[in-house]
């Protein structure tokens, strides 16, 4: 196992973090940065950023059964993300999933997207 910067940062957040979604997020994370450099894992996270859950990136979400699983785990604090961005923008992210299908495959895509997305900005990258 890598000893980078970054992983031990990560790391400290899966130590620290209350939030079942949050550390199994991390959890996840720390399994596809594996052994890689700091400017690996600031690249994986770039394109992650870029690409997101639909590129087929995080193997643990790539399956129906997967995500559907990941998101009946974390319906509670999906739908509070989803009632704080809500909140924030003035309009719900479920309006533009609407059409999609299966809908729990987006919301667990979405939630992993912005727990990374903030864990990114905690690094600074």
């Amino acid at each position: 196992m890598s000893h980078t910067r970054i992983r031990q940062e990560i790391d400290k957040l899966a130590s620290t973090t209350k939030s079942a979604l949050e550390k199994d997020c991390v959890n996840i994370l720390l399994n596809n940065i594996d052994d890689l450099t700091d400017d690996e894992i600031k690249a994986g996270f770039k394109d992650f950023m870029r690409y997101g859950c639909a590129s087929g990136m995080v193997r643990e979400l790539t399956h129906y059964h997967d995500t559907a699983a990941f998101y009946k785990r974390h319906f509670e604090e999906i739908h509070a993300l989803i009632e704080q961005d809500r909140k924030e923008a003035g309009v719900s992210p479920l309006r533009a999933l609407a059409n999609k299908s299966p809908l729990y495959n987006w919301l667990a895509w979405y939630a992993f997207e912005k727990i990374i997305r903030n864990i990114a900005d905690l690094l600074g990258i």
